[in-house]
């Protein structure tokens, strides 16, 4: 069994960074924020983008 490893982080900080470094590797699957759509356009959004 792989170990799964997960990187949470607020956002605009060096998470996008590391994650392409990690993606570059091309040994794994990313899912680059997963929840964003239903976070701020979903049908019970909590945050407003301008």
């Amino acid at each position: 069994m792989h170990p799964i490893h997960v990187l949470w982080a607020t956002p605009r900080t060096t998470s996008t960074a590391f994650e392409w470094m990690m993606r570059m590797r091309g040994d794994m699957a990313c899912f680059h924020e997963p929840f964003g759509l239903a976070w701020y356009q979903g049908s019970d959004a909590r945050a407003r983008r301008g």
